[in-house]
């Protein structure tokens, strides 16, 4: 009784089409990041006035403190976090990407991390041949939503970043999605 609706239910899942099987992957990627976000935003909201009390935030700088007023810091705090979702969608789209020419699910997650710690070395060498291709990286840009805590707030270069990050999600779920529907997901 049990294998027989065992084997009805993942015939019922088989049936559909991959697109179907590939845009519920893609939502449930996109849930557990938002969800995992706003948890931290309500932990990092909650401890922050919980232990420093509601008032105006000062940011340090290396070159420079800001200040910034008590009434100017809910929307800032809740942009940066948007901005955090579209870099960490980034990641996610990655290895999602990845996990569709991958059959175990520890490859695209290393490598994944490989290709962020890769990025990120060669963002930070500073030699002319790496220059050309540093404002299209996204590495570059996942560090944006530090951003919105400026004073005056850089709209255009945030704007540029998340735009940046969101050719990088439509990218990699563009790739995903052309191999997803021509891979043998029956071995």
């Amino acid at each position: 009784m049990f294998f027989n609706l065992l084997q009805t239910e993942l015939y019922k899942i088989y049936s559909k089409p991959r697109s179907y099987i590939g845009f519920v992957a893609l939502f449930l990627i996109g849930f557990y990041t938002a969800t995992i976000l706003i948890f931290l935003a309500i932990v990092a909201w909650g401890f922050g006035i919980l232990f420093f009390g509601k008032g105006d935030l000062m940011i340090l700088r290396s070159e420079e403190i800001t200040i910034l007023p008590a009434n100017d810091i809910s929307w800032r705090f809740f942009a940066a976090f948007g901005a955090a979702f579209i870099a960490l969608t980034v990641v996610s789209a990655i290895s999602f990407m990845l996990s569709c020419f991958s059959n175990n699910s520890v490859g695209p997650i290393i490598s994944t991390m490989a290709i962020i710690i890769l990025f990120t070395i060669i963002a930070t060498l500073d030699l002319p041949s790496f220059q050309t291709i540093h404002p299209y990286m996204f590495t570059t840009h996942l560090v944006a939503w530090h951003m919105f805590f400026e004073n005056p707030v850089p709209y255009h270069e945030i704007l540029n970043s998340m735009l940046i990050l969101l050719l990088h999600i439509v990218g990699c779920l563009g790739i995903a999605a052309w191999h997803f529907t021509r891979k043998d997901i029956l071995v």
